[in-house]
């Protein structure tokens, strides 16, 4: 009863932009400048607006307002798996949680790059205002406006693998004939505990092995991001606004390392997608271990 009315649910709210004759798409290049701008601004404020772009930048996700909109309602993994059901019963549920998993991955990490996109424009946004009044030379700025470029390029396939992934979870569940809309989760499920990691049972055949290696491995590196790597970005971008405040280091010291920290932040999300995408594929491999005997 609960999936039929969140089918049903999904079904009911039509999603705006399927109505409007624009389409859901817009270019993040429409907002954005071009070539070597001169515009004559403050470059003193624009200093302290950088670094708090860099703040903004930096701060988890997890810490800030959820991004879900609460007017949807919200497909969770076995939702996902019951609705593929119903609409294709020879649907492969291990293929319906990648999928699902894909598109979850998919728009955490387009939130990150389109945060590293608002920080490289911040920056090529002081590098022109101080071009302006002569501080900086064009080469400088040429390369902070480079920097804006790239992360703009960025964002582009960021969001389209976001909204890739989501319309594969939609034809997955047997949705693509329906105008529909639902609101995925903000970020993937959290790691399990070690003592709750799957066991490999005795007697398991060579699909099951490579399987659950697969798996060990990448619950270990999805774990070294959680717990090392991204804590060591962090406390480095701590250290560098400690030295800001005090005049120690640059605004462009602190945005260089909020670039590091964005990237570093990216690498746990597809880590943490990597183990739940193991996770599904040894569930697949032991069921047909267990269909074999």
């Amino acid at each position: 009863m609960r999936n039929l009315l969140f089918s049903a649910s999904v079904l009911v709210c039509v999603a705006a932009w399927a109505q409007s004759p624009a389409g859901p798409y817009r270019s993040v290049f429409a907002d954005t400048p071009t070539g070597m701008e001169s515009q004559s601004l403050d470059w003193r404020r624009a200093n302290a607006d950088v670094a708090q772009k860099a703040l903004e930048a930096e701060m988890p996700h997890a810490n800030r307002v959820p991004s879900t909109n609460i007017h949807l309602p919200v497909l969770a993994i076995e939702d996902a798996v019951a609705i593929a059901r119903q609409n294709h019963p020879s649907q492969s549920a291990a293929d319906t949680r990648k999928a699902w998993i894909h598109a979850v991955a998919a728009q955490q990490a387009a939130l990150f790059v389109r945060d590293a996109k608002d920080a490289a424009e911040a920056g090529a946004e002081l590098a022109r205002r101080m071009a302006q009044v002569g501080n900086w030379s064009s080469l400088e700025q040429a390369r902070e406006q480079l920097m804006l470029a790239d992360a703009t390029a960025q964002l582009a396939r960021a969001n389209n693998t976001a909204f890739s992934t989501r319309e594969q979870l939609i034809r997955q569940m047997g949705m693509d004939g329906a105008a529909s809309d639902f609101a995925l989760p903000d970020h993937l499920p959290d790691l399990p505990r070690a003592a709750d990691l799957r066991v490999l049972p005795a007697q398991s055949r060579s699909e099951t092995r490579e399987a659950y290696f697969a798996y060990r491995t990448a619950f270990d590196l999805a774990v070294h991001y959680r717990d090392d790597i991204v804590p060591l970005r962090k406390l480095l971008v701590e250290e560098l606004v400690l030295r800001y405040n005090g005049m120690l280091a640059s605004v462009w010291e602190l945005l260089a390392e909020t670039r590091q920290q964005s990237l570093s932040v990216n690498s746990a999300i597809e880590a943490q997608r990597d183990f739940w995408l193991a996770d599904a594929d040894l569930q697949t491999a032991q069921t047909l271990t267990l269909q074999r005997k």
